[in-house]
């Protein structure tokens, strides 16, 4: 399964006609062209009635996921669900809502850098450690008149909290940088973004499960 969001609604191809998607905000279309699945998330942009479009594909659902994203400007990002050495989660707060760091990927740089660079610059905490790849996330928006999804790469990382002051980053408009518990952290999240919603609810539910 492939999802992409716009804002707090989401596009997803799947290959499974599953009964649980049959809800009042949500649409399930069979895949039948490239140029219908454009129209149908044209439309998804002014809907607000529905929250997500499952296009439902019979056969290679990555392929037709990959011509979907070749309709858009591409751009690579990292970023990380940072513990430390008290099972706390370090979360950022910007532009009203709470975030994880994260951020573009700079020219020659892979993405396990850009993640972890990104998290210092955003944090300005020191010496974070990659433990493994979370899930990508894939998110519509537009600039400069430019439609594009941002594809971002996430990380579990680890850093110790002893002796680190956190410093927002204020010209990325970031106002507070906090560790916070799990419950903290769920509830904070209530007011986020819907991908970063999902990763989170992934991570506490299923992320023990796979990697057993």
């Amino acid at each position: 399964m492939y999802k992409v969001f716009i804002d707090n609604k989401s596009i997803i191809f799947t290959n499974k006609d599953n009964n649980s998607y049959n809800t009042e905000n949500e649409l399930l279309l069979k895949y039948s062209s490239e140029i219908d699945l454009i129209n149908e998330f044209e439309k998804l942009k002014i809907n607000d009635k529905i929250k997500n479009l499952i296009i439902l594909v019979k056969e290679d659902v990555e392929k037709v996921f990959n011509k979907f994203l070749s309709n858009f400007t591409i751009l690579e990002a990292g970023g990380g669900l940072v513990i430390n050495e008290n099972n706390e989660y370090l979360l950022i707060f910007r532009l009203g809502k709470w975030d994880l760091p994260k951020g573009k990927a700079e020219k020659g740089e892979n993405i396990e850098s850009t993640a972890l660079r990104e998290v210092e610059e955003e944090t300005a905490l020191k010496g974070a450690k990659i433990i493994s790849k979370l899930p990508e996330t894939y998110h519509y928006y537009e600039h400069k008149g430019r439609s594009i999804i941002k594809k971002t790469y996430w990380f579990l990382m680890s850093a110790s909290s002893k002796d680190q002051v956190l410093l927002p980053q204020i010209k990325e408009d970031i106002q507070k940088v906090e560790w916070m518990t799990k419950v903290q952290v769920c509830k904070a999240l209530k007011n986020s973004y819907r991908s970063i919603i999902e990763l989170t609810d992934w991570f506490f539910n299923d992320y023990s499960v796979v990697n057993q």
